[in-house]
């Protein structure tokens, strides 16, 4: 009776130490949600900063291409701050929508 007595004790002091570490492991789990949320969130607003640039500099370049039509694509792109390759696409972009070839 005393073994059995004994071996209860054991089982309910390990049943403790498995919801101790259940616990520890759900605020692991929750900590990490909140780190995940808050980078995500982080990235989120990179985006939409990164988007709000990419439509302000197709604005500027088509201010750029309608008034001053001099300028090259290198000249475009030093001042837009971006490479020769994606005015060049901006362009054919915008060449499409005003219906130029």
């Amino acid at each position: 009776m005393v073994d059995m007595e004994y071996s209860l004790s054991v089982l309910a002091a390990s049943q403790v130490d498995v919801y101790k570490a259940q616990d520890k492991l759900e605020e692991a789990v929750q900590g990490m949600f909140v780190e995940i949320k808050y980078k995500l969130s982080e990235v989120e607003r990179g985006l939409k900063i990164a988007q709000t640039k990419k439509v302000e500099d197709k604005l500027k370049l088509y201010s750029m291409y309608t008034s001053r039509k001099s300028l090259t694509i290198r000249e475009m792109s030093k001042e837009l701050g971006v490479s020769e390759r994606t005015v060049d696409y901006w362009l054919s972009e915008l060449r499409e929508l005003l219906g130029i070839k």
